[in-house]
């Protein structure tokens, strides 16, 4: 994050996808003159933000050469920490039969952007991100996201077992993935549930573990006893997310009376 609140995004793909979400202020920075840097340019053009063109020094100031390739996308920073209030009001507002992600002690930026490249694959309505000793949205999470952030709701908040607290208190089931919990296979996931996982080396942590609801693992077959964790995440989110739109065709199905 760079002192004049200013965020950051390198990475063609990652790009493409923020310009069109481009808040007002968001500033287009060319270095090269290459095919994709032209694409990049009349996005930009037909979105309404500015292009300029600068010395590649500039670019490095902000990002390496290796990742910036001579394109950076400067945005306002709206990265923040969520308070108790503000996270109730965030959660009024979900639908009825909502999936939310809760990720616990990911450290590793390319693991997080993954992770949220799956959640907004599967329709996740809300992503919940612990503030300390964890990966952050920075650059290089989104890069791995693949442009993914643009459409996901984020929340940061200071304490997880207590934002999970408050979603039970709102009708939502939280469950953990862990190697202890009963297998994926078979378990009925709630309307409105959360779905949290945890780091690679420890998992989820005591403290959030014991706010779960129920745990759930993948069973494997192989060798190998465990499966990184973005992929764990992606093949939780996506039974989860068969639930949830199960549910909400069947609410459907009763509004109108069928």
């Amino acid at each position: 994050m760079s002192r004049d609140r200013h965020l950051f995004v390198h990475g063609f793909r990652a790009i493409e996808e923020f310009i069109s979400e481009a808040s007002p202020g968001s500033v287009l920075m060319l270095a090269r003159a290459g095919a994709r840097h032209r694409k990049l340019a009349e996005l930009a053009a037909a979105s309404g933000v500015p292009v300029r063109h600068v010395p590649e020094g500039e670019l490095n100031r902000h990002a390496d050469a290796s990742r910036h390739r001579g394109a950076l996308l400067r945005m306002r920073d709206r990265r923040r920490r969520t308070g108790d209030r503000q996270l109730d009001e965030i959660i009024a507002r979900t639908d009825h039969t909502a999936l939310a992600l809760a990720v616990d002690g990911v450290t590793d930026t390319a693991n997080l952007g993954a992770i949220l490249r799956s959640a907004e694959g599967f329709g996740v309505d809300l992503v919940i991100l612990q503030a300390d000793r964890a990966a952050a949205v920075t650059p290089a999470a989104m890069r791995a996201a693949a442009g993914a952030t643009a459409y996901l709701t984020i929340v940061t908040v200071t304490n997880l077992a207590r934002a999970l607290t408050r979603f039970q208190q709102h009708g939502f089931w939280v469950v953990g993935a862990d190697l202890d919990g009963q297998p994926l296979n078979g378990y009925r996931f709630a309307e409105r549930v959360v779905v949290v996982v945890g780091s690679e080396g420890s998992g989820i942590r005591p403290g959030v573990r014991v706010r779960c609801d129920a745990l759930v693992t993948v069973e494997t077959v192989g060798s190998v006893g465990s499966l990184n964790v973005s992929v764990a995440t992606g093949i939780v989110l996506y039974r989860a997310a068969c639930s949830r739109d199960a549910a909400r065709s069947q609410r459907a199905l009763t509004d109108t009376g069928v």
